[in-house]
């Protein structure tokens, strides 16, 4: 692990953050370049909160089994967890629990992709972690039930507690995600 700033740009999502970071090879393995710090290295301040590389790896190996269709990233989340999607788009708000923001986004989400090919993750770009919180920038893609192709970039920034997401900030291209959300009724 190294300690850097690093800013991402991909259209209007600017991101900024102090992290440790995860290089990813071209496959989604990860690698860890040489250690100018310990992941486990306090920045200052409350000595109990660090970077892990266990909520490094639980994040990373749940991305990919998302992305083989093995498991539901559902399961990452705390049953308390506090959800927060920014911008315009039609689900923009803050989701107060697991059950709510499944019902009133995710899974009304996924029931507008096709069977043989919903949305999951195609591509990691970055993990970062920051204290207990793991922030990922990810590219997905999915066919909707009209046929057409939907694609979108996404950044998490996800606090961790006890192995699960307990909150979550999120950020996506909320156009292309209305476009979605209009034009396919969830089956």
């Amino acid at each position: 692990m190294r300690t850097s700033r690093s800013v991402l740009d991909h259209g209007r999502l600017g991101v900024a953050a102090v992290a440790a970071v995860v290089v990813l090879t071209p496959g989604g393995v990860p690698t860890t370049p040489s250690a100018a710090v310990s992941p486990t290295a306090s920045v200052g301040g409350d000595e109990r909160h660090y970077c892990t590389e266990d909520n490094l790896t639980y994040v990373r190996q749940g991305l990919i089994a998302w992305r083989r269709g093995i498991w539901s990233i559902h399961d990452m989340f705390a049953p308390d967890m506090v959800w927060r999607t920014e911008g315009s788009s039609v689900v923009a708000k803050e989701y107060r629990s697991k059950r709510q923001f499944l019902e009133e986004a995710l899974t009304p989400f996924e029931a507008r992709f096709t069977e043989s090919d919903p949305f999951r993750p195609t591509r990691v770009r970055a993990m970062y972690c920051d204290n207990d919180t793991v922030i990922v920038v990810w590219d997905g893609r999915g066919t909707a039930r009209d046929g057409r192709p939907y694609e979108n970039t996404h950044a998490w920034f996800m606090k961790m507690r006890g192995g699960k997401v307990v909150e979550t900030t999120s950020f996506s291209d909320s156009m292309a995600f209305d476009d979605l959300w209009k034009r396919v009724r969830p089956r």
